[in-house]
């Protein structure tokens, strides 16, 4: 189709089909015979009219026929959307380039610049902001989702109607979308991405000459659309044909002012997509004030004749940036990836019907009004991506507003909608939960929450993706992998922003994960190639054998809050990398989080359906898990999370007999022997308290000097006039607070921090050290995953031993000591995944297995050459010589 450019025939002028003429039911009522004049008597009409006939007041007041006419004007038709559909790979590996030059450009002029900023200096100056802001890492976002929509299926009106919303939230008049751009910063938007486009896709070398133009042609029509659909409510053109209210008719823009003053007695409505009557005969002079000298043009009863188009409506960067874009758009697209990222188009909504296609209705012309058909629809969840710069300020607005948390508040903003990844579509679902910073208690998003029906196609999806996954070169898998590294790297501001924002965490821990996730990431895919069966030798003479490994299928990952990153790369890098795809449930505390690390996928060119993330409302986790996990094209279970929910997790696999690898609690202890650097284990113990260290085990001998070195160390850590740590929920803050008041009780006392102390956040909590603790109170067993941490005081290493070992949970451990070899023999005495000498209970490393021993949990997650094989299953072939 791409390899040559198809000429375009002239448009038909046929005489009316009676077929196509509304019933009585529907038509509006016939206008009275306009007269004629006298020089028109002597003239018999013409079987045809020389004009195709557009109806002034519809295509002000109707969405569709504004749409056909401007299609049939550019002559948009099949060839176009199918250009569209089948190059967006190529358009979407453009994306993020686009979006960076676009931002560049953008803030190299103090007008635009000021567009973003919402803060003052001291001075009373505008703060304009950077790239690296939180302003402008949000706009990004948004306008990769407007970029990403453009490359969905434009047969569908909803695409058409989402341009439509778009132009109407810039005008600063919408309810839910008060911002106001100027019309001509527009423009030149829409005008500079698609610059990006021509230069970056003409110069890409393994696309066909037609096939580009081909495109390009379609994109351009696309954004011609897409800047009518912004002028109309720019723009006053039409207000006397207004049907009854719409912005586009009703507000007149003063251009001088650049502002938009309302019309009609001050009212504002919404934009009504109802057509009234539309009346026979061709458009005289539209627009015009005066009418006594009509231009020339056919009679009225010629006109009446004709086929009207609209039958149906009565019824309804940098110069770096550029010059990269091109090797970038080539390293990201999957040519072996038979799997279209841009969805079928339902046959409900189609403006194009695809002749070729299964559609179950016809077109237009045979059914009622798409606005009707599409407005009447009550599915569950469609997808729908988000605005290029669409409400940003209301969200921005959002942000620093104080928020009565007595109240439900109000959303109306699309930004702060989180979707559902489902076949490297964003999903929004009728569905949603409030996301709340925990330090502040303010909304930071309404989150889509993920039925049981999205859940089956998201597994779907998956299943698709890995007949293609699997079968892919593991050195083209590796490169996508890395590719997705690199990406997050690049975004690294935009996901440490995410996580301190949903989860509270501060900023040197969310960038140390981070980083940790990245160089994760890196060392999985690069062992990809590595993979490796065996040929062992047999008993039989003239027996062959092999021994391979294959990848499982589907596996579900399930991971938690903390540390969203890291955690996540190993629940979905790991089992991606070995060639499996993945279903990420996500935790419903931090789902952007998680949505970000699956665009990352997306972006980075895998093929659709390798990785779809979902997330639910608590009410819904029951339901939802429960039918991923017992859904037959799931083939494993990757758990990560608390020992009570594992538990659960691991019984409903065990019904359906699912194999499952699970890295669950912990309660680690943190053992000072007499020879220890006191120094040093008084501060690995103090950081560790807030990552897995719940016990702090001192020889008695050092037992004084040790009490003396933690509280200072704690001090310095742990100022007074330092805000405190942030935990995930208030609720975490009062388990920790009742553990401690079960401990005093029973005759503990607190070494270090106020039981008592009122923070401005509930969901905030300073540490407590807390000490004479004995097996009768509820802190010596219970995993606060807080910060309380117990100091207890041993004689020999064997009771050092025996007290770290008397828990029901065996994750990791730290020992600090002077001597090697006491502390190895120590560690082989501990019940733990694993052990740590001289640092604290934690220390990830790509190449070393992470996982618990008891109810800890059980399988490993890396570990060098072995990482990938609990996510691999293990096949036999045996062959006889002939």
């Amino acid at each position: 189709m791409y390899g040559q450019v198809k000429s375009r025939q002239p448009l038909q002028r046929r005489p009316i089909d009676a077929s196509k003429i509304p019933t009585s039911a529907t038509a509006p009522p016939a206008p009275s015979p306009a007269p004629v004049r006298d020089s028109e008597k002597s003239h018999e009409p013409d079987t045809t009219c020389p004009f195709i006939h557009v109806d002034r007041q519809a295509i002000h007041n109707n969405l569709e026929t504004r749409i056909r006419y401007l299609h049939s004007f550019l002559d948009f038709n099949r060839d176009d959307i199918d250009a569209l559909i089948s190059g967006a790979k190529y358009v979407k590996a453009l994306i993020p380039t686009a979006v960076d030059a676009m931002y560049s450009k953008l803030l190299e002029y103090d007008i635009t610049a000021q567009s973003f900023s919402k803060t003052k200096k001291e001075d009373g100056e505008e703060k304009l902001p950077s790239e690296q802001s939180s302003e402008i890492l949000r706009r990004k976002i948004f306008l990769r989702w407007y970029l990403t929509k453009l490359c969905s299926d434009p047969s569908k009106l909803e695409y058409w109607e989402y341009m439509d919303k778009v132009g109407r939230m810039h005008i600063g008049r919408d309810p839910s979308h008060p911002i106001h751009i100027d019309y001509v910063h527009i423009g030149m938007t829409l005008g500079f991405v698609m610059d990006v486009f021509i230069q970056t896709l003409m110069s890409h070398p393994q696309v066909p000459f037609g096939r580009k133009l081909g495109l390009l042609r379609a994109l351009s029509k696309v954004m011609w659309i897409q800047n009518d659909l912004f002028a109309r409510w720019y723009i006053r053109d039409g207000h006397e044909s207004s049907d009854g209210g719409s912005d586009a008719d009703t507000a007149s823009y003063d251009s001088t002012r650049g502002h938009h003053s309302s019309g009609g007695g001050g009212h504002h409505h919404s934009p009504s997509y109802q057509s009234g009557g539309q009346p026979n005969g061709c458009p005289v002079n539209h627009g015009a004030k005066d009418q006594s000298t009509p231009r020339t043009r056919p009679s009225n009863r010629t006109c009446q004749k004709t086929q009207s188009m609209y039958s149906n409506a009565s019824h309804n960067t940098s110069s770096k940036a550029l010059s990269e874009a091109s090797t970038i758009a080539r390293s990201r697209e999957d040519e072996t990836s038979s799997i279209s990222s841009a969805g079928t188009a339902t046959a409900s909504n189609q403006l194009y019907p695809d002749p070729d296609r299964n559609n179950s209705t016809t077109s237009l012309e045979s059914k009622k009004s798409i606005g009707q058909a599409s407005a009447g629809s009550s599915t569950e969840s469609r997808s729908e991506n988000r605005s290029a710069f669409g409400s940003v300020r209301r969200m921005l607005s959002n942000s620093s507003r104080r928020l009565d948390l007595t109240k439900k508040e109000r959303v109306d903003d699309d930004s702060l909608s989180i979707p559902l990844i489902i076949n490297n579509e964003f999903t929004t679902t009728q569905k949603q939960f409030d996301v709340r910073n925990p330090a502040t208690g303010k909304l930071v998003g309404r989150c889509s929450s993920a039925s049981v029906e999205d859940a089956n196609r998201a597994v779907q999806a998956a299943q698709t993706a890995f007949r293609v996954w699997s079968k892919m070169q593991p050195y083209a898998r590796r490169d996508l992998m890395m590719r997705a590294a690199e990406i997050m790297l690049n975004r690294k501001e935009e996901l440490i922003f995410y996580q301190r924002e949903e989860t509270g965490a501060g900023r040197l821990f969310a960038e140390h994960t981070f980083m940790l996730a990245v160089s994760f990431l890196k060392d999985f895919a690069s062992r990809i190639p590595s993979i490796e069966g065996s040929v062992p030798t047999v008993a039989e003479e003239g027996r062959y054998a092999m021994v391979i490994k294959e990848p499982y299928g589907v596996v579900l990952g399930i991971v938690p809050w903390n540390a969203p990153y890291l955690h996540g790369v190993r629940v979905v890098g790991l089992p991606l990398a070995a060639g499996n795809s993945v279903v990420l449930k996500g935790s419903e505390l931090a789902p952007r989080c998680f949505w970000a690390m699956g665009d990352i996928y997306r972006e980075a060119g895998l093929p659709a359906g390798c990785v779809n993330v979902l997330y639910n409302q608590t009410s819904h986790a029951s339901s939802v898990t429960t039918a991923l996990i017992s859904h037959p094209l799931v083939r494993k279970v990757n758990f990560m999370g608390s020992t009570q929910v594992g538990s659960v997790v691991a019984s409903i696999a065990g019904r359906y007999i699912k194999p499952i690898t699970l890295a669950l609690g912990g309660k680690a202890s943190a053992i000072v022997l007499d020879d220890a650097n006191l120094g040093k284990a008084a501060m690995g113990c103090i950081v560790g308290s807030f990552m897995h260290v719940e016990r702090i085990i001192v020889q008695r001998g050092v037992l004084e000097k040790f009490r003396r070195a933690l509280v200072e160390t704690a001090e310095k850590v742990f100022e007074k006039d330092a805000p405190p740590p942030i935990l995930i929920a208030a609720g975490a803050v009062e388990k920790n607070k009742g553990l401690v008041a079960n401990a005093l009780a029973k005759g503990a006392n607190i070494l270090f921090g106020d039981l008592n102390s009122q923070e401005t956040s509930k969901a905030s909590m300073r540490p407590l050290i807390v000490e004479n603790v004995t097996p009768e109170m509820e802190v010596y067993f219970t995993e606060s995953f807080g910060p309380t941490v117990s100091l207890m005081a041993v004689d020999t290493e064997e009771e050092a031993i025996a007290l770290a070992n008397d828990t029901e949970y065996g994750l990791s451990a730290a020992i600090y000591t002077e001597n090697l070899f006491r502390a190895i023999r120590v560690g082989r005495g501990l019940e733990c995944g694993s052990v740590h000498i001289n640092s604290t209970t934690i220390h990830d490393s790509p190449g070393l297995p992470h996982g618990g021993w008891k109810s800890s949990g059980f399988g490993r997650s890396g570990g060098g050459s072995s990482c990938y094989d609990e996510f691999l299953q293990t096949k036999t072939i045996t062959w006889v010589e002939q």
